[in-house]
């Protein structure tokens, strides 16, 4: 997976977690883990958040490590047993994992846990990925809330037109760290506009805000938004 040293300067090599608000690359990976389980509307207890909200439809996942709390990667083979200590990064997605670049509906959650007192928690809270931008005219929305020392939530929303591409991103740190990004083909849409994808995209980080507090959430809306 291509690091942040690739894209920020001065983040060191193995600080390898999600690259959100830059490159939409998500597409390409294609190595399949052999955790084989299938979820929809969320995945409970799942590495110390007790509620991963999904937007709708059936996941599998395609890859994920586990991260030790000084910075090292460990491919996940099996899920049954969720590891409320450990940090994980990966991606998901709905349709049919090996072929997903022609799977026009599929969408694609790209995600990070990183827990406290780790390195990776430490190097991710220097930064706000979504004020980094490959390109202006890429961005639709861009919102950052810090609370406090190294405590913040951000979102923003890009449309990449070069790769059919459209991700929603909502990265919550406070004294861990949860990164999302769901991603979308932007043929995919009933209206691809700016207006009408950041629109969705409040509407979605929204019901994340709610759904990581504990507070009733909705994501039915996204299908009709959608081909």
């Amino acid at each position: 997976m291509l690091s942040y040293i690739d894209i920020l300067k001065g983040v060191p090599m193995k600080f390898k977690s999600l690259i959100f608000a830059l490159v939409p690359i998500i597409f390409f990976f294609n190595s399949i883990v052999e955790a084989k389980e299938t979820y929809s509307d969320s995945i409970s207890d799942f590495y110390g958040v007790k509620n991963l909200p999904l937007l709708p439809g059936d996941y599998n996942f395609v890859y994920a490590d586990e991260i030790t709390r000084d910075g090292y990667f460990t491919p996940v083979e099996n899920f049954q047993n969720s590891r409320p200590n450990i940090s994980i990064q990966g991606e998901i997605r709905t349709g049919n994992v090996e072929t997903f670049s022609s799977d026009q509906n599929s969408i694609s959650l790209s995600f990070a846990v990183l827990q406290e007192d780790s390195v990776e928690t430490d190097l991710r809270k220097t930064f706000y990925a979504c004020n980094v931008v490959r390109d202006v005219t890429e961005l639709v929305t861009s919102n950052i809330e810090v609370f406090d020392d190294y405590q913040f939530v951000e979102y923003c929303s890009f449309i990449f037109p070069e790769f059919n591409s459209v991700s929603f991103n909502y990265n919550y740190c406070s004294d861990d760290c949860i990164e999302l990004q769901y991603n979308f083909f932007l043929s995919n849409f009933k209206d691809p506009s700016k207006e009408v994808i950041g629109e969705l995209g409040m509407r979605i980080f929204n019901n994340l805000d709610r759904a990581l507090n504990g507070i009733y959430y909705d994501f039915n809306f996204v299908e009709s938004y959608l081909n």
